[in-house]
C-alpha cells in the first residue's frame, strides 16, 4: 500500500493501524514522490498511555540514532581537521526528510540545530538525512556529510546499519558511498 506525499512534515511519520507501523522515506534525497510504505508489527495497543509511550519510544529512537550519526568515527576521521576545529553547531539540512528535535539539544556540547535551503548559504558544513527506517532492533540510515574548502563544496555520503541492544543504538554495519 503505498500514498503519494506533496509536502513532508516529519522525518518519522507514525501511525497505528492495527498493528501497522507506518515509516517515511525519501527516494533519492528529493521529497517530491516520496512514499510511505507500511509493515506489519506485533504491536498491540491497549490504551493511549500505550500509543503515546510507543510515539516517545519512536522519537528516542530517532533521536539517538542521529546522535550516532553525527558523531560516526569512520566519518568524522575523513572530515579535514580544519573543518572540524571551525564546527560550533552540527546543523542538519530539512530538506529530504524533515527532522524535528529537541530545541535544546546539545552533542558533546554543541548545539544541534535543523536549517532550511535559504539557511545554507551562511553554514559552512551541514549533515542531510536522505533515509530513515527503523524496524524494531534495527535501523537503516542514508545521509551526506556536506562542507566547503577552499572554496569548493564536498560531500560525504554515508549509509549506515544501527542494531538496538539494551535501549542503546550502535552501528553494526557502514558503508561510504562514493
Amino acid at each position: 500500500m503505498k500514498f503519494q506525499i506533496t509536502q513532508l512534515k516529519y522525518a518519522l511519520v507514525l501511525s497505528i493501524f492495527i498493528g501497522a507501523t507506518t515509516i517515511l522515506c525519501a527516494q533519492n534525497g528529493d521529497t517530491r514522490g516520496a512514499q510511505v510504505s507500511t509493515f506489519k508489527t506485533n504491536l498491540t495497543v491497549n490504551s493511549t498511555q500505550d500509543v503515546e509511550s510507543f510515539r516517545l519510544n519512536q522519537e528516542n529512537d530517532q533521536q539517538q540514532i542521529i546522535e550516532q550519526c553525527l558523531r560516526f568515527q569512520p566519518l568524522l576521521n575523513k572530515i579535514p581537521a580544519d573543518v572540524k576545529d571551525n564546527m560550533k553547531t552540527y546543523f542538519i539540512l530539512n530538506k529530504a526528510l524533515t527532522i524535528e528535535l529537541s530545541s535544546h539539544l546539545k552533542l558533546e556540547g554543541m548545539p544541534i540545530i535543523t536549517i532550511s535551503d535559504d539557511k545554507i548559504s551562511s553554514t559552512k558544513s551541514y549533515y542531510k538525512f536522505l533515509y530513515i527506517k527503523i524496524e524494531k532492533n534495527k535501523a537503516w540510515v542514508r545521509y551526506i556529510f556536506t562542507y566547503a574548502k577552499d572554496n569548493v563544496k564536498k560531500t560525504i555520503p554515508m549509509s549506515i546499519e544501527l542494531t538496538k541492544n539494551n535501549s542503546i543504538w550502535k552501528e553494526s554495519n557502514y558503508q561510504i558511498l562514493k
